[in-house]
């Protein structure tokens, strides 16, 4: 398997826990696919939905179940149909001005009790901002009050929130990388306490009750 696949199996396969086997699980701008990939082998039913006709392509290749649409009109055509929502490095590609939207689509494409799942970059860090900032599609960086924000505000009771601690620094023990790591390390946790350690945040909503008008 590619180094990828190993590590999104590492990274990702606590989330699992969150969605039901028997329930279909649609993943939002899915990438490599690795996740569903892993997801499917685990018995899950995934399907992906993206607008890039060459992620849809590749994915098609390597026998994983994916459609080429805009997302917010995939979920909007599919009310009440899903069990689990991923949205994996997405939330951040997307203008604010279209955010309620997606949420609000999130929102009437799951079933009651069905769970959305965001996962995002951690800007918290000492070098988050900079590496965050230098992807020319990221338009919004998320905090863990932003994201509960965004949740509630889209109608979802928080079932979870924090930070990856899988996505945690590492000091590397070679003579060469070691002290300027860990000089990192210590300036990252003077400057952001124990958020400057990881790399992603997530948030857990779950649909517990008609949305608000």
């Amino acid at each position: 398997m590619s180094a990828s696949y190993e590590r999104t199996k590492l990274i990702r396969q606590k989330y699992v826990k969150y969605f039901d086997k028997a329930e279909p699980i649609v993943e939002v701008g899915f990438g490599d696919g690795m996740l569903m990939k892993w997801m499917q082998e685990q018995g899950y039913a995934v399907i992906g939905v993206d607008r890039n006709a060459q992620w849809v392509a590749r994915a098609s290749r390597r026998d994983l179940r994916v459609v080429e649409s805009d997302a917010v009109q995939f979920l909007l055509e599919h009310e009440a149909k899903f069990g689990g929502i991923v949205l994996s490095h997405v939330i951040e590609h997307v203008p604010v001005e279209r955010n309620e939207a997606l949420i609000e689509a999130c929102f009437r494409s799951l079933m009651s009790n069905g769970v959305i799942l965001i996962i995002t970059p951690n800007v918290h860090t000492l070098s988050g901002a900079a590496d965050f900032w230098n992807d020319p599609s990221h338009v919004r960086a998320y905090t863990l009050d932003s994201l509960r924000r965004l949740l509630t505000d889209g109608g979802f009771e928080v079932a979870d929130l924090g930070f990856d601690r899988d996505t945690a620094f590492r000091v590397r023990k070679d003579p060469l990388h070691f002290p300027l790591d860990l000089v990192r390390w210590g300036l990252g946790f003077v400057c952001f306490g124990s958020a400057g350690r990881f790399s992603e945040v997530f948030a857990v909503g779950r649909k517990v009750r008609p949305r608000r008008a």
